[in-house]
């Protein structure tokens, strides 16, 4: 099944919806799309919402958080994950501890309302 995307650009601020089953090779290919609407529109911050399907095996999760550190790492972008699927949560957390030993502002959320708040008061 392929990514069902959805892109909202307001001002600084990427509103990023996604859908779709988790699958390694069409997250690396999503994340090129979402950095390309991040460059092509000079975008600061991401607020990501992910409704997704499954989990990565965990060398998956690993190497994917490797290969998207490498593409975030030379941007200035803050971002809000929002995973609506409880069970990714931790593969989520343990990425998002990865991202921020490598200096790259993201923050994991459980839900939309409090990803939100957050990402507008960092604006």
């Amino acid at each position: 099944m392929s990514y069902q995307i959805s892109f909202t650009v307001d001002d600084k601020l990427l509103i990023c919806v996604v859908q779709g089953e988790r699958n390694y090779n069409k997250s690396i290919n999503l994340w090129k799309q979402i950095l390309e609407q991040v460059n092509d529109n000079n975008i600061e911050f991401l607020l990501l919402e992910l409704h997704m399907t499954g989990r990565f095996l965990p060398n998956e999760n690993l190497g994917i958080t490797q290969v998207l550190i490498e593409m975030i790492k030379p941007l200035t972008l803050t971002i809000a994950l929002v995973d609506t699927q409880a069970e990714s949560f931790h593969d989520n957390y343990i990425a998002g501890v990865i991202a921020k030993q490598q200096n790259i502002s993201i923050k994991i959320f459980h839900d939309l309302e409090t990803a939100q708040l957050w990402i507008n008061a960092q604006i």
